[in-house]
């Protein structure tokens, strides 16, 4: 169990293991999809924006070569409402149970996570969960991390779903860009829609939870959800950034530079200059360096490598 304040900020690629997208990948599917033949039928209808709308913003999208398409809303605006949608559509639609439930799945970092770090090891010691002193700041849409931790709990101690459910309610986690839908079981704070973990392609659907999420240039480091991320990295003992790709403008939010806990973080895939950057150069956005692990550690191999159980 986590005995000292740790704080894990979580970006996409914490997600990929569950097949959901990076920005990149999530850019592109949406270029594609909306330029296909067949895939925008009946969206008017459903969502209130006209057709010729998805594709001239995939169009001028896909000719912008930008990484991001949140980064690339934020100066175009007039598609904001049109790019959310679809942002809503990819991401419901791969909220699959199954990639959580484990069949003839590879191992994944959730339940490494469970099983070295959160799980009481006593008999009956589930009651002990809540005392994990741990938190998780996501810039993620998506709502996996709660959904596998109310699976792990109900199929390790054969909890039903309320007495888990409050066991993962009581962990601290922030979803500082929104998340798409809150779960049944979760409080009615989480989110203004409602939706369970499942896989859907609808899009009334994804405009219905599009209004529970923000785009980059939507959101205010002086927001409340902001202040307490800034408040749990401020007292935090450690801090463990995962599948994140360190966005200058997303780092700023955070207000690194009032950090005073140890910063680590996984880099897989990351683009070496700015790997470089974070563990060489003082000048960084944390002030200091911090610990990098190796280019080729996802999720699941940084923690194995890097995090020690206490």
């Amino acid at each position: 169990m986590f005995k000292e304040n740790t704080v894990f900020v979580l970006g996409a690629g914490a997600s990929v293991p569950y097949e959901f997208p990076t920005a990149k990948m999530l850019t592109t599917a949406i270029c594609d999809r909306v330029l296909a033949t067949g895939y925008l039928t009946d969206v008017q209808i459903h969502t209130g924006i006209s057709p010729e709308i998805y594709v001239e913003m995939a169009r001028e999208l896909r000719i912008s070569r930008a990484p991001s398409i949140d980064l690339w809303l934020g100066d175009r605006e007039e598609y904001i409402q049109a790019g959310k949608i679809c942002i809503a559509r990819e991401i419901i639609e791969k909220e699959n149970l199954m990639r959580l439930e484990g069949l003839n799945e590879p191992e994944r970092w959730y339940a490494d996570l469970f099983h070295t770090y959160l799980r009481p090891h006593r008999s009956g010691g589930y009651k002990a969960f809540p005392q994990n002193s741990v938190y998780f700041i996501t810039f993620n849409y998506d709502r996996s991390l709660e959904q596998a931790l109310l699976l792990l709990l109900q199929h390790n101690y054969g909890l039903n779903e309320p007495a888990a459910a409050d066991l993962v309610n009581q962990v601290n986690i922030l979803h500082v860009y929104g998340q798409l839908g809150r779960l049944p079981w979760q409080p009615k704070d989480r989110a203004k829609t409602e939706r369970p973990y499942k896989s859907v392609a609808d899009w009334g659907l994804a405009k219905e939870h599009s209004t529970d999420i923000k785009v980059l240039s939507e959101a205010d480091s002086a927001s409340d959800i902001f202040r307490t991320a800034q408040k749990w990295l401020g007292r935090a003992d450690k801090i463990c950034f995962l599948g994140f790709g360190y966005h200058p403008e997303n780092l700023a939010r955070l207000r690194p530079e009032q950090i005073t806990a140890n910063v680590s973080g996984s880099c897989f895939h990351l683009d070496l200059r700015w790997k470089e950057y974070l563990e060489r150069n003082d000048n960084n956005p944390f002030g200091k360096r911090i610990i990098m692990g190796d280019w080729t550690e996802d999720a699941l191999g940084y923690l194995k490598a890097r995090v020690r159980p206490e």
